[in-house]
């Protein structure tokens, strides 16, 4: 949910400060979730698969910020998204996270 919430940061208007506050509470949400993994997990020193979905959808919030920098205090700035290739980018990121995260939850329901 925070992902597509994270999307919808590229359609705001070119104002960095709304920008910034969706963004730093979407980075905040991320954080939020290593403890919650950690608890229902067992201890392990590692990296675990689902820390590394995180990580991706966090990178996604990272580009969008650097997008949002860049774009910043340009006056006829337009959003096409099928034109836009750092949203495309941040797209393809989160659906191949969803549809792992929905193979990954069938595939424990169903085989193991």
């Amino acid at each position: 949910m925070v992902a597509i919430m994270n999307l919808g940061v590229f359609f705001e208007a070119n104002d960095m400060s709304n920008r910034n506050a969706s963004l730093a509470t979407f980075q905040l949400a991320y954080i939020a979730f290593f403890p919650t993994i950690r608890q229902n997990l067992p201890e392990t020193p590692k990296l675990v698969f689902a820390e590394i979905l995180i990580y991706l959808q966090a990178l996604c919030t990272i580009i969008c910020f650097i997008y949002s920098l860049v774009v910043n205090g340009i006056e006829d700035y337009v959003f096409v998204w099928n034109e836009n290739r750092v949203f495309l980018l941040c797209l393809s990121l989160t659906i191949i996270n969803v549809c792992v995260v929905v193979g990954m939850f069938l595939a424990h329901k169903l085989i193991w």
